[in-house]
């Protein structure tokens, strides 16, 4: 964490499966020099950086060579979205993330990008739901607007996730 550190700029920073950092100086100048040190550290593949609007995270640096194959494939289909997902007012001003079986903390202790964390069952049960194993990617924030939809309920504009279709009806 040393060249993270030695920007003197470190507010907090959480590391599992990603490394979250929030920084005391949040100018986009700032956020841009923490995520190249950031890039500097072992087993980081890709680092981002929060933009001005907070509902984004731009990449600043990826090291694809540092990727296998299946890491790069995962990254290219969901780092993004995955990212995005964290994005908010109260977010982390940059994230690095690791290598598949990395953890500088407790590994998926808070979901990450690997796709390791990011394959978890979840089971539903209630009326007229089905048994049966729809294998449709379901990501934990497509929860509410699914069920909400099941419900009849409209989701709110701009709710993260969105209703997954044929969840498991009969």
């Amino acid at each position: 964490m040393q060249p993270l550190l030695a920007t003197g700029n470190v507010r907090f920073s959480f590391q599992d499966t990603a490394i979250r950092t929030w920084l005391s100086d949040t100018s986009d100048t700032a956020k841009r020099s923490a995520a190249t040190a950031m890039a500097t550290l072992p087993s980081v593949i890709a680092t981002y950086r929060l933009d001005a609007s907070e509902n984004r995270y731009r990449l600043v640096k990826a090291n694809r060579r540092a990727m296998s194959r299946s890491e790069l494939v995962n990254w290219a289909i969901h780092g993004q979205e995955l990212l995005d997902t964290m994005a908010a007012p109260h977010a982390a001003d940059v994230v690095g993330l690791l290598r598949d079986d990395t953890s500088y903390g407790v590994a998926g202790d808070h979901g990450g990008q690997q796709a390791a964390v990011q394959e978890i069952p979840i089971v539903f049960a209630g009326a007229d739901v089905g048994a049966r194993d729809s294998r449709r990617p379901l990501r934990s924030v497509d929860i509410l607007p699914t069920i909400l939809r099941e419900m009849g309920i409209a989701a709110r504009r701009g709710m993260d996730g969105r209703a997954v279709a044929e969840l498991a009806h009969r």
